[in-house]
Formats: C-alpha cells, sequence, structure tokens
C-alpha cells in the first residue's frame, strides 16, 4: 500500500468511526535509526482497550488486536498510535461525522 494510499483509508476510518489504529511492531520500540517494518492499518472494531483494574477508570495497559484469523494478539500501548476525534460524551472513543449524519437521516426516514 503506498503511503498516500495509508493516509487515504486513515481519513476513511476516521470518517467513519471517528478513530483509526496503527500498529507498530517491536521494531519500533527499538529506538534506533534500524530498518523499521511498515505500519499496520487496523480495524477499529478489532481492538479491544484493556485497563489496569478492569475497569474503565483505571489506567490504560495494552490493547487487544483480533487478526483476520480470529487470533488475539496483545499490545503495549507505546505499539499503538490512535489518531481519534473528539468526543465530549465518551473520552476513550471518537466521534465520527458520519455517526451525526446517520442519525439525522434515520429520524428524516422515520418520519
Amino acid at each position: 500500500m503506498s503511503r498516500s494510499d495509508f493516509l487515504e483509508a486513515t481519513i476513511a476510518w476516521l470518517e467513519l468511526e471517528g478513530q483509526a489504529f496503527w500498529i507498530m511492531d517491536d521494531t519500533w520500540l527499538a529506538g534506533s535509526r534500524a530498518m523499521k517494518s511498515p505500519l499496520l492499518l487496523v480495524r477499529p472494531d478489532r481492538m479491544r482497550p484493556i485497563f489496569a483494574g478492569g475497569n474503565l477508570n483505571g489506567e490504560l495497559i495494552g490493547w487487544e488486536f483480533t487478526d483476520g484469523a480470529g487470533k488475539r494478539n496483545m499490545l503495549l500501548p507505546e505499539q499503538v498510535h490512535r489518531p481519534r476525534f473528539f468526543n465530549p460524551y465518551e473520552p476513550l472513543k471518537g466521534l465520527a461525522p458520519w455517526c451525526s449524519a446517520k442519525i439525522a437521516a434515520e429520524g428524516d426516514y422515520a418520519s
């Protein structure tokens, strides 16, 4: 995937879900200028936050990523970059512009 395709896909996820997830493997954590593997852009519905103490008020200690084969991968917070839109109702998730347009369209259709 080219850089422009990667950015376009990221923007699409931001518009549809309000957030996008970029996953970096261990080569990014090394901090050296050595060759790094490509970033992975993953679906937001395949990511689950893990909190200390198991409640939403705890500290974010990691992410669980479920790949297409159903395998669960545990990731450190440093391995996940998450661009997202502001959401005043739920600070963990982004608020997508598509959501407000969808609600307006459904209300118009129902009336």
